[in-house]
């Protein structure tokens, strides 16, 4: 299967080809020189040790040029072959199967996501490959290993979510953050600690949408802010900044959980916290360094001030502030899209929030300004921004014509 799959990629059809490749200066002449030595031990009967390094040494091959962003899926095929062969045949005691396992199952997953075939069954596969790894590690002598088969277990399990069962799987994937938490301390390594607790926040921050919205909102809380005892602006800024944007969104969902509905001060205290990490974020989501991401914070900074604004017990002039930094906020991250647009490639990632709802809510805060008697807007201004809520609505409705709801 392995040689087919290399042949075919190469476009060969017979072993005369691959024989008169070999004699040439092919670009792909290294991994079918490592076939051909395979081959040779086959027929020569030699040890399965021997024929497991070819394999592993073929798969290292097609894995280390694999593209970051799309990866071939004749490319991934081959590895996992090649990997899944060197499987067969090392020694099942050995110290290399779970790190192989694990290769395995980092495959899958790239499949998953890469769109190619089923992506619950390659996501099946992964977890299966992770477990039996698991089941081959001892966490007291591999405690590195065992932690990140855990954390690699855990980002299955939450993508598993996306496709089914996703109370179940967020479960299952809180479980084993948490597991890789055990021998993954900040003082022996801090980043990655920091990237471990950051996942388990945002499956918190999942499962918080489907049960126990406050208890799991404050657990991703508590997550977010260990994971900043790692991050800091000086390191790595862009890091610091999405845990602050995830911080607040987190802050945001509390203010809207019914126990602070229910409970005014408590939602304005969440909704100016969650502000507060927006504003955090974007000294360093700055247009020019990471054009999306700013505008997604922008936005979430629009609607965290809507929402202030719409407290029952603000203050009528902090009211009218908030709603002209929700139309600030809103206008900036509408500019940022066009802004990205117009730079974008063909492959360039999608807007990660509705632009469309961006139009409705800088809408809403535009006509309730205006319409409001209290604000300081003469009759010309007061028409400009119910011109600027009749446009953005109108924008909205052509973005939604073909959602009825």
């Amino acid at each position: 299967f392995v040689l087919a799959s290399v042949m075919q990629t190469i476009n060969l059809d017979n072993q005369a080809a691959l024989t008169q490749v070999l004699e040439t200066n092919h670009p792909d002449t290294e991994p079918l020189r490592i076939l051909q030595q395979i081959e040779d031990l086959h027929q020569a009967r030699s040890s399965a040790g021997s024929l497991a390094i070819l394999y592993r040494q073929l798969g290292d091959w097609y894995r280390d040029r694999l593209d970051p962003v799309r990866p071939a899926a004749q490319h991934l095929t081959i590895v996992i072959r090649a990997y899944e062969q060197a499987l067969k045949l090392i020694n099942m005691k050995s110290d290399e199967v779970p790190d192989l396992l694990n290769d395995i199952a980092n495959l899958y997953w790239i499949k998953a996501r890469s769109g190619g075939g089923s992506v619950v069954t390659h996501l099946e596969k992964a977890l299966k490959a992770y477990q039996f790894a698991l089941d081959r590690t001892n966490p007291e002598i591999q405690p590195q290993t065992y932690a990140m088969i855990q954390n690699n277990l855990g980002s299955v399990y939450s993508d598993l979510a996306l496709q089914r069962s996703p109370q179940e799987n967020l479960q299952s994937a809180i479980k084993a953050y948490q597991a890789s938490l055990q021998y993954r301390s900040f003082e022996s390594d801090p980043a990655r600690y920091a990237a471990t607790q950051n996942n388990l926040g945002t499956a918190y921050w999942n499962l918080a949408q489907h049960q126990s919205p406050m208890t799991h909102l404050q657990a991703a809380v508590n997550a977010y802010h260990e994971a900043l005892r790692y991050y800091t602006p000086e390191q790595e800024p862009l890091h610091y900044a999405m845990l602050q944007n995830n911080l607040g969104t987190a802050y945001w969902n509390l203010s809207r959980c019914d126990q602070a509905v229910r409970e005014v001060a408590m939602a304005e205290e969440f909704l100016n916290l969650a502000i507060g990490a927006y504003r955090v974020a974007l000294i360093y989501r700055t247009l020019e360094a990471a054009p999306l991401a700013y505008a997604a914070t922008q936005n979430n900074l629009g609607t965290a001030y809507w929402h202030l604004a719409n407290q029952a017990s603000t203050d009528q002039d902090d009211r009218s502030l908030y709603l002209l930094c929700a139309i600030d906020a809103y206008q900036e991250a509408l500019n940022a899209v066009q802004y990205f647009s117009a730079a974008s490639t063909s492959h360039a990632p999608p807007v990660n929030f509705d632009i469309s709802a961006t139009h409705h809510h800088i809408g809403l805060a535009y006509y309730q300004t205006a319409i409001d008697h209290r604000t300081e807007l003469d009759f010309a201004e007061r028409t400009k921004f119910l011109h600027h809520a009749l446009k953005h609505q109108v924008r909205a409705a052509q973005g939604w014509q073909d959602q009825p709801d």
